[in-house]
């Protein structure tokens, strides 16, 4: 799993890990104060040393040495937010502020926990002093005044891999777009030398109808899952794919929280699901050996019986498969 020590840097509800928060409990006038103030920083590396040494209720061990989580995120889409005026008139001012948090932070919170990867946890836009400043959505103009700068940000001492993420319907973007955006970005990481997840990825629907997955969702996430099917057989940089979004616990209309079934959710029964993500994982499977230590419990014999709903939300047995 990867674990974020803070909530989106857009959130406006002020969650109590995002930069909102920070900016009210610190008294600024804008979230985006979050990233150069130093009392925000001072209390969100306060942050990250409380979660790295966090001990984990379920199997007991202290975050910082849990094989059960796999990476860090410094924050689930860092960005200014794309009306601020100054990131408009000034891009390169917001630029080298987002690049000095990003040192800053990975090398306080490798300071925390040594033993786990980074990645930022951004979309992975790049900078107008990027040669791909055009291949970023809408030609780069709101992209690039969010003060990411892909290539940059990635080569930030402490940051061990390279992720991004794309999101057709809130880019309004088509599904080819995605192929470009992902394939542009292996490029950037085969320079860089480092292995490249795509970190979030999903389709919105408005039914579940598998008319509608065959026409809407299912190109978009079969596009994904080639280009990482064909890099894992060329033993290529793209070594990931995570979709949003599966609950596990949201499977028929008898699951608590049915009504609040979400347009990006996908259903364990859906052709999106066993045509598509199953096969993909199986694939990963094959070609990558479990990690030593993540092996997966045997799952149980399947009762012969109905199972009762509390059955139906054990895990044991369930594992993610990532190349």
């Amino acid at each position: 799993m990867v674990y974020c020590p803070a909530g989106q840097a857009r959130s406006s509800e002020r969650p109590l890990d995002s930069p909102s928060q920070y900016a009210s409990w610190n008294g600024l006038e804008s979230p985006d104060d979050f990233f150069t103030s130093p009392a925000a920083q001072k209390g969100f590396q306060e942050h990250m040393q409380f979660m790295a040494e966090r001990v984990n209720s379920v199997n007991g061990r202290v975050y910082k040495e849990d094989p059960a989580i796999f990476s860090w995120n410094l924050m689930n889409e860092p960005r200014y937010f794309d009306n601020n005026t100054a990131c408009q008139s000034q891009t390169g001012t917001c630029t080298n502020a987002m690049q000095k948090w990003i040192e800053v932070s990975a090398a306080a919170l490798k300071a925390a926990d040594p033993n786990h990867l980074v990645a930022i946890g951004s979309e992975g836009f790049w900078g107008t002093n990027s040669p791909k400043l055009d291949q970023n959505p809408s030609n780069g103009d709101w992209a690039a005044q969010t003060g990411q700068n892909f290539v940059e940000n990635t080569q930030a001492k402490g940051i061990d891999y390279a992720a991004i993420h794309v999101w057709p319907d809130n880019w309004n973007v088509p599904t080819s777009y995605l192929t470009e955006w992902v394939t542009q970005h292996m490029e950037d990481a085969r320079t860089l030398g480092v292995p490249l997840v795509v970190e979030e990825f999903g389709k919105n629907v408005t039914g579940h109808t598998e008319q509608e997955l065959a026409k809407a969702r299912n190109p978009v996430f079969q596009a994904i899952f080639d280009l990482l099917e064909e890099s894992i057989a060329n033993d290529d940089v793209l070594k990931g794919a995570q979709y949003w979004m599966w609950d596990p616990l949201l499977v028929n209309e008898r699951s608590e929280g049915w009504a609040d079934l979400n347009q990006d959710q996908v259903l364990p029964t859906e052709s999106t699901m066993t045509d598509i993500i199953a096969p993909a994982a199986a694939n990963a499977a094959m070609n990558k050996p479990v990690v030593r230590g993540c092996t997966p419990k045997v799952a149980p014999t399947a009762p012969t019986a109905a199972p009762s709903d509390a059955a139906a939300t054990s895990t044991a047995g369930r594992k993610l498969m990532m190349a």
